[in-house]
């Protein structure tokens, strides 16, 4: 792996063909594998916030500039999305997509929330 260090919130970039499954790669190093057929639904707030509703959870990605994944997640088109860390990147470039944090909610908790 050359540029070890270098931050990059998606890869590749983009994948050429169509992913069965996204990776989802939380801060602590926790890894999670996503099918993209359950995914139902993507919203995107502001570039701040994406939210992917499966089937059974609901994944938010917190960061900035992150309004490119909409379009790259609707052609199935990501293989993983990659949480920073200052610890194991160095900082991403001005401009460039961003994950700041990657929340998981199940499906249950997300309904409840909105109800409040």
């Amino acid at each position: 792996h050359t540029h070890e260090r270098q931050y990059r919130a998606y890869g590749p970039e983009p994948a050429q063909n169509r992913q069965s499954k996204v990776q989802i790669r939380y801060r602590d190093g926790t890894i999670a594998l996503l099918s993209y057929a359950y995914l139902m639904e993507v919203i995107c707030t502001s570039h701040q916030f994406v939210s992917l509703i499966y089937t059974n959870c609901v994944i938010t990605l917190e960061g900035r500039h992150l309004t490119v994944l909409v379009e790259l997640l609707q052609d199935d088109k990501i293989r993983w999305l990659q949480c920073f860390n200052a610890a194991r990147f160095d900082e991403a470039a001005e401009g460039e997509s961003v994950i700041t944090q990657i929340t998981r909610q199940s499906m249950r908790d997300f309904l409840a929330g909105e109800e409040q």
